[in-house]
């Protein structure tokens, strides 16, 4: 008998016998049909490539584990993705940010927390951060946009008792609100918002000519007293403010004078 027809005939023989052995409830398996497994070689690195998937391969959480085996599963699981041990780990680069603005500390401590919580990677973090700082750049430039188009709107309607009418409203706001809610207005930027001129100029009208002065301002009306006294002298070539110096009046008229220009400058 020809070698390569006795090899042949073991190699099918050998196939034969270790098929012979496969449990009965497992002969219908498309992994151990002969397309698959032709011989026993093959399978053996089947079952290898396998068990080398299965060793990259993320276990699905079994919906009955308990509340530790959940936290076991996410903690390994997550470290297999690429999330730090703590988040102080991550790498975030922080990115450049326009003037006047500044890193927030608190916020990235609170990204930092979160992330770590639904089992980010640094990269992931890293993305997060970067869209989210351009998100708050574009919303800002939005904001400044509305802000100035609604100035310009309300100086138009209002022309030339538009500083008066913001004047009126920051003193309404000192008046009804205080320091504090002052300054809240300003550090927030509310205070230049063209609606909370509009209701602070409106309410100092309801209120009264009285509260739409700053404590230590000169009334408006006393502005415009001031600047009609000033014309007025300036057109009367014989009031003593027109005298040459030493003659009797002048040094009062000059003193007059000055303090009605001082109150003139303070209309804004």
């Amino acid at each position: 008998m020809p070698e390569s027809t006795a090899t042949g005939i073991a190699a099918a023989a050998g196939a034969a016998d270790w098929r012979s052995q496969i449990p009965e409830d497992l002969k219908d398996e498309k992994t151990l049909s002969p397309e698959v497994a032709p011989d026993l070689p093959s399978l053996i690195r089947t079952a290898v490539h396998a068990q080398r998937m299965l060793g990259k391969s993320i276990r699905i959480l079994d919906e009955k584990a308990t509340a530790d085996e959940r936290v076991k599963w996410e903690d390994e699981t997550y470290a297999r993705l690429g999330r730090p041990a703590k988040s102080e780990d991550y790498q975030i680069t922080r990115p450049d940010l326009p003037e006047g603005f500044t890193w927030n500390d608190n916020l990235e401590k609170w990204f930092r927390t979160v992330s770590h919580s639904i089992g980010l990677n640094s990269k992931q973090v890293q993305k997060l951060v970067d869209d989210y700082v351009k998100w708050e750049m574009e919303q800002e430039k939005i904001a400044r946009v509305e802000l100035e188009d609604g100035l310009a709107k309300l100086k138009a309607e209002m022309g030339d008792d538009f500083p008066r009418a913001a004047r009126g409203a920051r003193a309404v706001v000192f008046r009804v609100g205080g320091e504090e809610f002052m300054k809240f207005l300003d550090d927030s930027g509310l205070g230049d918002h063209p609606a909370m001129i509009r209701f602070c100029a409106r309410l100092g009208d309801l209120l009264g000519e009285d509260v739409l002065q700053l404590p230590g301002e000169i009334d408006v009306g006393e502005i415009h007293s001031a600047k009609a006294k000033i014309a007025a002298i300036l057109q009367d070539p014989k009031h003593p403010y027109h005298l040459k110096k030493g003659e009797l009046g002048h040094k009062e008229a000059v003193e007059e004078m000055f303090k009605l220009q001082q109150i003139a400058a303070m209309e804004g």
